[in-house]
């Protein structure tokens, strides 16, 4: 039988600490909702692994090695056998990004002694349990946030030109909810793994937040105990937010986290089916990967920029952009990058893979992912380190937000299926050794 325990802790910041996700300098004036890391351990009582979610918008490198360091030394479990992930609030904790916020050190320091304690405690609570997977389904309430417009061309989140101008979004959300459920031997619940593909920024202002995830927690807790721990897992939605500016909709964070608890119940109560084998496995790989660099009359147009020059109107950010990759080119050129590494890893529970990915993902390698294994599994992005987007190959050469290049956006055009092809390959090895078949596709299906 397999064991599993979890344990959050809470890490709301002091005020006043900068709030990264804006690539500006947004001090912290209130708390709209605690912030937490939370820690979900499993065990085959011989092999066994933790995720870890945090309250972040995205976590340096050198976070995540300062984590698994602690864990290792307090438990003695190896890195690899450790993910630590970020939820993309928005509204996080102070951990810094390439130009605008600045990192908080001393709460840094402390709070990856605290998000490794969360790990330790987890795996302290392990007892026997039962899981259950299953899919859900929200949709109307996430949008793709790239558009096709009526020149040709595609942007990302046209809020400054008339609904007559935009054709139709790029592509499709995904509306997925995926659920694995732990109940303890007498049935009691312990805690949920839960994903969706949606941006965490649906607030706005200067008060700390985990954004819909943080009403999710709280409506599964008033459901099912004030113990039950839900890790939300960031699915791939590099191209997917709460608005839909051929609509003018824009979610509201609170209604939106109400629905994804009620279908997450519903999920749990009629849906879900046990996972098969009780084996756990983990494994990473870390892949090379071309940095992208600017060509010397890009560099030039957004020196001259920054110096003060016209800025084109092109893009997105504006003046920003150009700061941003100049920033970029400097820090890369004085570095010496060429390639840099990207990380690949594996928890496979029982038959559910879950799959740890880098970086904002879109979509379209999560279904890539789910087809892999049809459709039974969890994706968590934004995954042991801090390394930007990572579009589809065919929107490089447009206007759209996340392929600009910066510190944000800097790998070539190849990275995300060389990510989603080493981690198919990688579960495939895993399922050899445990002599696991997956089943046909059926994620299609609807609950």
């Amino acid at each position: 039988m397999l064991q599993c325990g979890f344990y959050e802790k809470e890490i709301t910041p002091p005020l006043g600490s900068d709030i990264p996700g804006y690539f500006m300098k947004r001090p912290s004036t209130g708390v709209l909702d605690r912030l937490y890391a939370k820690a979900f351990a499993v065990s085959d009582g011989t092999t066994s692994a933790v995720l870890i979610e945090i309250d972040a918008v995205e976590l340096p490198v050198k976070n995540r090695d300062a984590i698994t360091a602690h864990i290792h030394a307090m438990t003695g479990l190896a890195p690899e056998h450790v993910a630590v992930c970020a939820t993309h609030t928005h509204y996080g904790i102070p951990a810094g990004e390439p130009l605008g916020s600045e990192e908080d050190v001393p709460f840094m320091t402390e709070f990856c002694r605290i998000a490794a304690d969360c790990a330790a405690l987890a795996l302290r609570q392990i007892q026997p349990c039962t899981l259950s997977f299953g899919v859900g389904s929200v949709d109307g309430m996430s949008f793709n946030r790239d558009y096709l417009m009526a020149d040709g061309s595609v942007r990302t989140n046209p809020s400054d030109v008339p609904v007559s101008e935009i054709v139709r979004h790029y592509a499709e959300n995904d509306p997925e909810l995926p659920v694995l459920y732990a109940a303890n031997a007498d049935g009691q619940p312990l805690g949920a793994l839960i994903g969706f593909a949606c941006h965490q920024d649906c607030i706005g202002g200067t008060q700390y937040s985990g954004d819909f995830s943080s009403e999710l927690s709280r409506r599964l807790k008033a459901r099912y105990g004030a113990d039950f721990v839900s890790v939300y897992l960031a699915a791939p939605s590099g191209d997917i937010n709460h608005l839909d500016f051929m609509t003018g909709h824009a979610t509201d964070y609170r209604e939106l986290g109400c629905i994804l608890a009620a279908e997450a119940a519903h999920v749990i109560a009629s849906a879900a089916q046990p996972v098969a084998y009780a084996r756990v496995q983990a494994q990473i790989q870390r892949i090379r990967c071309r940095y992208r660099r600017a060509d010397a009359e890009t560099l030039r147009r957004a020196e001259q920029i920054v110096a003060g020059g016209p800025d084109n109107g092109h893009n997105m950010l504006g003046t920003l952009q150009a700061e941003l990759l100049v920033a970029y080119e400097r820090k890369a050129t004085a570095a010496h990058w060429y390639e840099g590494e990207l990380p690949v890893q594996v928890f496979l529970i029982g038959d559910l893979p879950v799959f740890i990915m880098p970086g904002e993902l879109y979509h379209q390698f999560g279904h890539t992912l789910k087809d892999a294994c049809g459709g039974r599994c969890l994706i968590a992005t934004l995954s042991n380190g801090f390394f930007g987007y990572i579009p589809v190959p065919e929107l490089f050469g447009t206007n759209v937000y996340p392929v600009q290049l910066c510190e944000g956006s800097m790998w070539q055009p190849e990275a995300g299926a060389m990510l989603t092809d080493c981690a198919i390959k990688m579960l495939q090895h895993m399922m050899e050794l445990s002599l696991i078949h997956i089943s046909e596709p059926t994620r299609h299906a609807q609950i």
